[in-house]
């Protein structure tokens, strides 16, 4: 019988696919997508919920929602890119710069 460890729940809920994936949203807006090509260890993001996809196609890992609630960072599971909230960034805005991927390429 397999041992499922936190680290592994949190892993399967956050794959947990929205209910319609043809138009991702959170309170009617589309979940923006951060993505790390240049591989740096923080991301600045102006939003609390997102989807990380680790580097840009093919070098992506699945999209992992992550959600900020209360705190003001969020950690990914798959490639460790911590994503801190800075509320002076608007939602399509990041430090470094570049790492929001356009929403075509995130489909």
């Amino acid at each position: 019988m397999r041992r499922l460890t936190l680290y592994h729940l949190a892993l399967h809920l956050a794959m947990v696919p929205p209910s319609n994936p043809e138009e991702p949203t959170v309170a009617g807006a589309t979940i923006p997508h951060f993505r790390n090509d240049s591989g740096v260890e923080k991301i600045f993001v102006g939003v609390k919920e997102f989807k990380c996809m680790g580097a840009s196609s093919p070098y992506d890992h699945p999209h992992v929602f992550l959600d900020m609630g209360q705190d003001s960072q969020a950690l990914c599971p798959y490639c460790s890119t911590l994503y801190l909230h800075d509320s002076r960034l608007h939602a399509d805005e990041t430090e470094p710069k570049g790492c929001l991927a356009d929403p075509m390429e995130a489909s």
